[in-house]
């Protein structure tokens, strides 16, 4: 399962079927989100967030503790390469580096932090957790790095 996609769900005493109509996504495809069988893409990410006014780092599980947010942002790739690049030159890395710890290519993590390319939901979670820092934080949606525990 990922996150707290499916407990969101039940305390919200939604269907699957409610939910995919919600995000504008087929119900298998929000099954597999919410199973885990695929990670669920950014956009939508955010769009769920934003619909339900929770926190990504509790609809990621990277908290279990219910928080929510009152910001309803879209994707802020401006603001998203600035924090990447901020979190890896703060821990005294290289690219190169920060390409080992996400089993990727160099070549990424320079288009995610020049913006030429978003962020896979797979890799910033990775990231986030890699370095203990707020998903929110990262996208722009907190001012505050610390994943409220």
């Amino acid at each position: 399962m990922f996150g707290n996609l499916k407990k969101i769900r039940e305390d919200l005493d939604l269907t699957q079927t409610k939910m995919a109509e919600m995000l504008g996504v087929s119900k298998s495809s929000y099954n597999y989100f919410e199973s885990g069988n695929n990670l669920i893409p950014l956009k939508h990410l955010i769009n769920y967030c934003n619909i339900f006014h929770v926190t990504m780092d509790y609809a990621c599980g990277l908290t279990n503790k219910k928080t929510t947010s009152n910001v309803n942002m879209p994707l802020r790739n401006d603001l998203v390469k600035v924090r990447l690049r901020e979190i890896r030159e703060k821990n005294n890395l290289k690219q190169v580096d920060v390409a080992k710890i996400l089993h990727t290519c160099q070549s990424n993590v320079s288009a995610y932090e020049s913006g030429k390319t978003r962020i896979l939901t797979a890799f910033l979670l990775t990231f986030a957790k890699h370095f203990n820092v707020s998903i929110d934080y990262i996208m722009g949606r907190s001012d505050n790095p610390t994943i409220k525990k």
